[in-house]
This record gives structure tokens, C-alpha cells and sequence, in this order.
């Protein structure tokens, strides 16, 4: 093993991706094909594909319960995590009215405060993370799972700005819920949650000082695509029609005239506050949208996702994800026509492309994200203990420099593959699938989520570890070791 691993560190990064995309051909089996439908294929559900066939298991996998359908050990732990527990909307009130308690205390009992809301912060994005890891390995819908991380990646927020770390686990599952639903409904989620208001400082927008940050990205990221068509004028549109939306961090309803008072909406922690909305007429897209309040965000949310560029780019986002680092225009063409056709169904667009040609062409030729390998190597070794998968994957996300909801910038972490290759990656897949057979020990990672100085320092710092030797390992361990190191086990 220390043999393999020097060799690997030698390589030149072009030469070991060559060496990687040859060895990582398969043939289009029914495991091939399962590994990406799936995280891995698991022996209990490639035996139900053999049983039933393909078309039968990937209806199922389109059409998810809304349950998790947990094992019940896991099911126990998710269910222990007590910061998920809290409706969000009382949870950003008890902070807020925590942070200005400070105003009327000492300095000594301002540290206190402080110290307290830190903590609480960590333990809202540890168990947030904590509950995706566990959905991911244990829920056999896996390709929802699967989308729920694209969309959360799509629609990305980072863990410590602001109030983002209390709304993670909230948000994550308000885009589970639309994952396979209709895209309309998933960019209006996105738009109405707290996470992404603060994240993109809508919060801040107002009539008198609007905040383009979230027009932006909202058509550059989340639907048109850089090329899609829009201009600096619509952007600054946008950013008055979203003017007024804001989130609540308060008990009552704010005072206003009773001309603007209908005008007013609640939902949770969303707020739509008239008093802060720019009324007049704006010109967005060639469309004209009258002053009116909210309705002028629905009449947004209707141009943006009917249109031709959202098509496109969401097709290609997903055939991305879903089939190769360069996917065929064929292929991104055909989806986006689904797209546009079903008015934004995303059932109907990802069963197109999973049903495609080239998604059985392309099996074993994408190279895994730091996430795809980490679960899958824990679904393949068979861990069933919670604790120890949840420190498993942290423990590779963090040196993979892609922990959870740690990408600090709006664009999420790179789709292609291909980006993942490197000499240093590989090594530390190797340190993953030591850590994972028990060949060699590793001390387990920090368990509280990373702040932005951590993240900085993400994928340079490796997490300290007991390198002691197991006195005899196994056939079965040197064996599932060598499958996990392999180059085939590397691609999807």
C-alpha cells in the first residue's frame, strides 16, 4: 500500500488521468449502470434490478414516497439530532433577539452570548450535515438523494454567512421535496427561503438601495446561464421587483397603511414586506411588469422558467451531473425539449436522460465527486453504524477540500469530474478506503462544522490520524482495500 500510494504521488496529473479513464471503462451492465442511478450498486438493489428489470426500478426511483424509509437504527439517530426538531421560523427569532440582547449587557456577558449562539450555530450545521450524510448512504431512493445534493449545489448557499447555518437543514428540505417535482416550483422555493435571502443579501434590498447580488446569480447560476440572453438593465429590474422580499426575525406584524396592509405576506420564515417594495413599472426580459408587489415576482418566476435559456441550461447542468463532463448537444438538446414541453417537469427530464443512449455510454467514465465516492465506499463496505459513517464521510469530504455545505462562492461546487483528478485527490481516496477497511486506523475528524477560516484552509490541511497497523488484516479487508483504491472503483 505505501508502495501503490508513492507511485501515485510520482504520477504527473495528466498522465495518471489517462491511466484512470482507461482502466475506468466498464461495460454497460446492470452494476455499471446502477452505479448511476445510484450512489453504488449495492447488492440488495441490483439483485431488485436483475428481478425487475431497469425501466421497472428507475420508475420507482422517479416516483419516491415522501418518507425517508431509514433502517431503524438510523431512523432513531436522525431522529436525536434535537436542532431539527425547531420550526425554523422561531429559530431565527430566538437568535435574533439574542444578538440584540447584546446592546444591554457587559462586555463579559456579551462573550457569553457570543460563545452561546456559536455553539448553537455549529450544532445546526453538524446535524444538518449529519442527516444528508446518513439520507445519502442509508435511503433507498438514491436518486433523489442524488438530486437533492445537485439542487442544493445548483441553488448553493454557504454554511457560515449570517443566519444560512439555523436554515440549512430546512433548506435542503424544501429542495428534497421538489427534487423530481417541477422546476417553477423549486426556483420559487429557493427564492422564498431564508437560506438564500441572506446568503445572497436580499434581506438587505430595499426600495431606496437595491441589492443586485441575487438578480445576479438568480439569471447567471439558477436559471438563463451566462450566456443566457439577459443584460445589466434586466439585473438591475430584478433587483427592484425583489425589493421587499425579506425574511422574518420578528413576533409581530409590522405596522403600515391599510393600503399596503393586503399587500403584506407571511409564510414561516418568509416575509414579503410592501413597505420595502418598489412600486413602480420595470422592463425585465422585454416583458413589462406592473407595479404591484408579489405578483410581479410570480410574473418573474413564469419568464424565467418557460424560458428557452433556463431550458438549456438546466438540461445541461443535469447531463452534466447525470452523464459526462462534456455531454453530447444531442443529448442536452433532446432534454432540453423535454424541459420546455412539460412546462419544467423534472421528472420527465432526468427519466430522458437516464433512458438515453449515451447514459449507458458514458457508465464508468465519470470521474466520482468527492461526495459520490465517499458514500459510495461506505455503501460498498457496508458500514451500518451511523456515527462512524457520518465521521467517515466528513472525514473524506474535508480532505477532499468539499465538505458540505462548504462551498463559499454562489456558482457550488464543479459538476465535471474531471476537476476532482489529481495526484493529491487520489492519495487521499486512498487514506478514505484505509480508513474505511480498517487496514489502517484513523483518528476521527473535528465533528463541529468548519467556520470560514477553516474553509480556507479546507483540502490543504489533512486531519490528524493514528497510522498504527491492524496486527492481521483479512482476505476480505486487503480485497475490499484493493477495490476501493482501484481506477474502476474511481469512475462512475
Amino acid at each position: 500500500m505505501a508502495m501503490l500510494r508513492c507511485f501515485l504521488m510520482k504520477l504527473p496529473a495528466l498522465v495518471l488521468a489517462g491511466f484512470m479513464a482507461t482502466c475506468g471503462a466498464a461495460t454497460v451492465d446492470d452494476e455499471a449502470w446502477l452505479a448511476r442511478v445510484a450512489y453504488s450498486a449495492q447488492p440488495e438493489a441490483l439483485q431488485e434490478v436483475k428481478k425487475i428489470g431497469r425501466e421497472a426500478y428507475l420508475e420507482k426511483q422517479l416516483s419516491p414516497p415522501q418518507t425517508d424509509d431509514l433502517p431503524a437504527s438510523v431512523q432513531a439517530y436522525v431522529k436525536g439530532l434535537e436542532t431539527l426538531q425547531q420550526p425554523l421560523a422561531d429559530t431565527l427569532i430566538e437568535v435574533r433577539s439574542a444578538r440584540t440582547s447584546l446592546k444591554g449587557l457587559s462586555e463579559k456577558e456579551r462573550r457569553k452570548v457570543r460563545g452561546s449562539l456559536t455553539k448553537k450555530s455549529q450544532a445546526f450545521r453538524k446535524e444538518a450535515g449529519e442527516r444528508s450524510i446518513l439520507r445519502a448512504t442509508f435511503s433507498p431512493w438514491q436518486l433523489r438523494e442524488q438530486l437533492t445534493w445537485f439542487w442544493f449545489n445548483h441553488f448553493n448557499v454557504f454554511l457560515a454567512k449570517g443566519a444560512v447555518p439555523y436554515a440549512l437543514a430546512d433548506y435542503e428540505n424544501v429542495l428534497r421535496a421538489d427534487a423530481l417535482g417541477n422546476f417553477r416550483d423549486l426556483l420559487k422555493a429557493s427564492l422564498m427561503h431564508p437560506a438564500m435571502l441572506v446568503y445572497l443579501d436580499n434581506v438587505r434590498s430595499t426600495k431606496n438601495k437595491p441589492n443586485e447580488n441575487y438578480a445576479r446569480e438568480l439569471l447567471e447560476l439558477h436559471t438563463l446561464g451566462v450566456n443566457g440572453g439577459y443584460t445589466q438593465k434586466d439585473v438591475q429590474a430584478l433587483a427592484r421587483i425583489l425589493t421587499g422580499v425579506t425574511v422574518v426575525f420578528h413576533k409581530k406584524t409590522p405596522k403600515m397603511s391599510p393600503k399596503l396592509r393586503p399587500l403584506y405576506i407571511r409564510e414561516g420564515a418568509f416575509e414579503f414586506d410592501p413597505r420595502l417594495h418598489d412600486f413602480s413599472d420595470k422592463t425585465f426580459l422585454g416583458h413589462t411588469i406592473k407595479g404591484s408587489g408579489w405578483p410581479e415576482v410570480e410574473q418573474v418566476l413564469d419568464i424565467l422558467a418557460t424560458h428557452p435559456s433556463t431550458a438549456r441550461h438546466i438540461a445541461r447542468q443535469l447531463s452534466t451531473f447525470l452523464v459526462a463532463d462534456e455531454p453530447p448537444k444531442e443529448l442536452v438538446e433532446g432534454a432540453a425539449d423535454i424541459f420546455t414541453k412539460s412546462k419544467g417537469d423534472l421528472k420527465a427530464t432526468v427519466q430522458f436522460i437516464i433512458e438515453s443512449d449515451a447514459f449507458s455510454a458514458y457508465a464508468g467514465k465519470q470521474f466520482k465527486s468527492p461526495l459520490q465516492y465517499a458514500i459510495s465506499a461506505v455503501q460498498i463496505a457496508g458500514i451500518k453504524d451511523p456515527a462512524r459513517v457520518v465521521r467517515v464521510v466528513r472525514q473524506a469530504l474535508t480532505l477532499a477540500g468539499a465538505p458540505l455545505y462548504g462551498r463559499l462562492t454562489p456558482d457550488g461546487y464543479d459538476l465535471q469530474g474531471g476537476s476532482w483528478i489529481s495526484t493529491g485527490q487520489l492519495a487521499n481516496r486512498l487514506a478514505v478506503a484505509e480508513n474505511v477497511t480498517g487496514l489502517k486506523r484513523r483518528g476521527p475528524p473535528r465533528d463541529n462544522a468548519m467556520d470560514g477560516r477553516d474553509m480556507q484552509r479546507a483540502g490543504k490541511q489533512k486531519v490528524n490520524a493514528d497510522m498504527s497497523s491492524d496486527k492481521s488484516p483479512t482476505a476480505v479487508q486487503k480485497d475490499l482495500f484493493l477495490r476501493l483504491a482501484g481506477p474502476k472503483f474511481m469512475y462512475r
